[in-house]
């Protein structure tokens, strides 16, 4: 008899799970999309759709095909969402490119399922509340917040 082999755990030791009879790559993202289901049987979310590629192809010559967790519409808008665990070089750079090549496109990361509300292009930094009525700089994240009234230069 031969010896039966261990089960494949992936290099940051997710383990693949099944829902509603959908494979997940991880726990994490099992759990998001239930949660994800919920809101849209509550009616907050509408149409969401799991694993979504995007081709990133740079004058004519295709780069890569980045697969996007989940993308969903809410509040007259597409979100893009990720459930990541740990944040790769490969993912920040596929991440940057995808939202270079396709305008209105912001991936949302998820650390955890149960963040709610999502992140959204006008709120990217949901804890720099006091950035949203002014035109100010955040220098945790490097980022402006977005414009105000107030027209004023930066350098």
């Amino acid at each position: 008899m031969l010896p039966q082999r261990k089960k494949k755990t992936g290099k940051y030791f997710a383990q693949k799970v099944e829902y509603d009879g959908v494979k997940f790559d991880s726990k994490l993202e099992a759990a998001r999309y239930k949660i994800l289901k919920a809101r849209e049987e509550d009616g907050e979310i509408e149409n969401v759709e799991v694993q979504v590629p995007y081709e990133c192809v740079v004058e004519g010559k295709k780069i890569c095909k980045y697969i996007a967790d989940f993308r969903y519409w809410c509040k007259d808008q597409y979100v893009v969402e990720d459930t990541k665990g740990v944040l790769t070089q490969v993912f920040s750079l596929k991440k940057k490119l995808v939202e270079a090549l396709h305008p209105g496109v912001i991936i949302q990361i998820i650390k955890d399922p149960r963040e709610w509300p999502p992140r959204t292009v006008l709120d990217p930094h949901p804890s720099h509340a006091h950035l949203r009525t002014q035109h100010q700089t955040c220098f945790e994240c490097s980022e402006q917040s977005p414009s105000s009234d107030q027209d004023q230069s930066w350098s």
